[in-house]
C-alpha cells in the first residue's frame, strides 16, 4: 500500500486489492472492539512522483469529531466509529476491473466530512 501527498492538500493511498481488503478488515475490527487506535506501517522507500512526499504510516483515531490530515509523515483519520465504517466500507477493494479509483471527500460524504476538508483518493492497483 501507498499514501502520497503534497503540500497543496492531494493525498492519495493506493494498494492492491488484497491489501485494502486488509486494511478494511483492520478498521472494521476496531469497531467491535474495546480499541481506539489503529496504526498500520507503510512502506515510503519509493518515489511519490507526482507527489510530494510518501507517508510512513495510516493512523485512525475513534474521537468525537472527524477530520482528516496529514502530520509526522503520517495520515491520520479521527473521528466517530460510524465514520470509520462509512471509510473502510468504500475501501475499492470488492471492485471487478482495475485500476479503479473513488473520492472520499466532503462533496461525497458531507455526513462524515466538513466542507474544506482534505480530500483522499483512495485507488485499487491490481
Amino acid at each position: 500500500m501507498k499514501i502520497k501527498y503534497s503540500d497543496n492538500g492531494e493525498i492519495s493511498l493506493e494498494g492492491s486489492r488484497s491489501e485494502l481488503e486488509h486494511l478494511h478488515n483492520d478498521i472494521i475490527g476496531i469497531l467491535g472492539a474495546d480499541k481506539h487506535e489503529l496504526i498500520v506501517d507503510i512502506e515510503n522507500s519509493y518515489d511519490p512522483t507526482p507527489y510530494d512526499y510518501a507517508a510512513n504510516k495510516i493512523v485512525f483515531n475513534v474521537s468525537t469529531e472527524n477530520s482528516i490530515q496529514i502530520d509526522d509523515a503520517s495520515l491520520k483519520l479521527k473521528g466517530t466509529r460510524e465514520f470509520f465504517k462509512n471509510f473502510a466500507l468504500n475501501l475499492p477493494f470488492d471492485i471487478d476491473e482495475v485500476p479503479y479509483h473513488i473520492h472520499y471527500d466532503y462533496i461525497s460524504f458531507p455526513e462524515f466530512l466538513k466542507e474544506g476538508s482534505p480530500e483522499i483518493v483512495i485507488g485499487a492497483t491490481s
